[in-house]
């Protein structure tokens, strides 16, 4: 029993994105994991191996092995979780170990989690917190396989270190708004480049749902779109991948012009203003953030010190600003928050699933 878990946590790990990593102890199987600038090392012990005396000095010496690993990463926090995995004589080691102090101040901080194989039990002493990425939901589910299965974990974990897409998209947008500014009138640019409902569906000029994202007239719009593309897409392009951020971004901002421009056309009858051009990034901008609140609220793990509850309070202060404005595309806005939202928790959906 004691060797079938070993096997199944091993598997899990191996299967996971853990490394194995060698130590002087060739009984103890060790795997290490970075996720959201955190070291974790995870420690497989099997207490048959060794009276109980000697576990206090094998785990020193485990964690000598460790620190050579450690000094290789410049992370503030490490982690390491010692699982020990035995049957009735768990009991016994749980006794001796559990009262073992944590130094919460420390750059390595040890915990200790206790697994009775034999008689379906985990215990983890109060002092100990009780969820490490996801790990003890795998615990729990061999122990208790009848009991209905979660759906996994997924930990977020950086796809590329240099937001270069990003810096492209500021790159663009401000390009071009100081070409618009050197060399064309506010009139001529919105009246080639913006987004009018009449030209889109009449004109079929299907080109200003694209060229409408990437053009800013004036320039406190522009700082505005341009802080807010750097503070979320940043973040997002990193942990999401360049490729499928590019797509969210295009995307979200199509769907925010189309979605503005319908609205328009099919209450042109009631609007006074028929020749209303709509310009700028926030509709894409928008779901970049619904696709980050996405990402966050479905794996419970914040991107860079932002959370879900953060990024939804900050959208819904966008909103709420640009519904007490003028001159506002609110439905851009809405448009591109909720495209962004399913977008990514689809895409989050199908990782759970495989």
């Amino acid at each position: 029993m004691i060797n079938n878990f070993i096997n199944y946590m091993r598997h899990y790990f191996n299967s996971n994105g853990y490394h194995r990593i060698p130590v002087s102890n060739q009984n103890i199987h060790s795997f290490l994991k970075q996720a959201q600038n955190h070291m974790y090392i995870i420690n497989l012990y099997d207490v048959n191996l060794y009276p109980s005396h000697q576990w206090s000095h094998i785990i020193k010496k485990c964690e000598t092995d460790f620190y050579s690993y450690f000094d290789k990463f410049p992370i503030h926090r490490k982690f390491v979780l010692n699982i020990f995995v035995g049957g009735d004589e768990i009991f016994k080691l749980y006794t001796s170990l559990k009262d073992e102090i944590i130094n919460y101040d420390s750059d390595i901080m040890s915990f200790n989690w206790f697994v009775d194989s034999v008689n379906k039990q985990m215990t983890i002493p109060d002092h100990a917190p009780n969820q490490i990425l996801g790990i003890e939901k795998v615990i729990d589910q061999y122990l208790h396989p009848e009991k209905k299965k979660d759906k996994p974990h997924i930990h977020l974990k950086e796809m590329t270190k240099k937001p270069m897409i990003t810096y492209t998209f500021l790159g663009v947008n401000i390009i071009f708004w100081f070409i618009f500014q050197l060399l064309y009138n506010e009139n001529y640019v919105l009246q080639i480049l913006g987004l009018n409902s009449i030209r889109l569906f009449n004109n079929y000029e299907v080109w200003r749902l694209f060229t409408s994202m990437f053009t800013h007239l004036d320039f406190s719009h522009l700082i505005f779109n341009m802080f807010n593309l750097f503070i979320f897409g940043s973040r997002l392009e990193k942990y999401m991948g360049s490729t499928k951020y590019t797509v969210v971004y295009l995307f979200t901002g199509l769907v925010a012009g189309l979605c503005s421009a319908t609205a328009t056309y099919l209450y042109q009858p009631y609007i006074y203003q028929l020749n209303v051009y709509a310009i700028g990034a926030s509709g894409a901008i928008f779901g970049i953030m619904g696709s980050a609140l996405a990402m966050t609220y479905t794996s419970g793990e914040s991107i860079e010190g932002l959370n879900s509850f953060m990024i939804f309070m900050m959208s819904i202060i966008g909103i709420f600003m640009g519904i007490m404005g003028t001159n506002i595309d609110n439905i851009a806005h809405i448009a591109g928050f909720i495209s962004g939202f399913a977008f990514t928790k689809i895409i989050m959906s199908q990782k759970q699933q495989a």
